[in-house]
């Protein structure tokens, strides 16, 4: 058990700044993600970080006053209210972007 490779900080804090930097290049290409879990999140032994199985099908911006998409994201007939969609589909993409040109900044001081 003492022997097995856990990640030092430094490691933890470059795989971060490889996802949010992945995410800003491709919000910057206008595409949205829309389906970032731990499973589409590979990492090769020399920690590289690759973003994978996008989701482009989903839509890209949900108004607020759209209730039935709301009902089809957000539950349905499940007693468990689970969300199936992305955060930046719910918010403007430029601010996701300043979000996320901030984390950026703040990684390389």
């Amino acid at each position: 058990m003492a022997s097995m490779p856990y990640l030092t900080k430094i490691e933890k804090k470059w795989i971060s700044f490889q996802i949010l930097y992945g995410l800003w290049q491709i919000h910057n290409k206008g595409i949205c993600h829309g389906n970032i879990k731990l499973e589409n999140i590979l990492l090769s032994s020399n920690m590289s970080v690759f973003l994978c199985d996008m989701a482009p099908y989903k839509p890209a911006y949900i108004q607020e006053d759209d209730v039935g998409s709301f009902t089809y994201y957000f539950g349905g007939s499940s007693s468990v209210n689970s969300c199936n969609l992305a955060p930046e589909r719910l918010v403007d993409r430029q601010v996701i972007n300043n979000i996320l040109e901030t984390f950026i900044i703040n990684f390389l001081i």
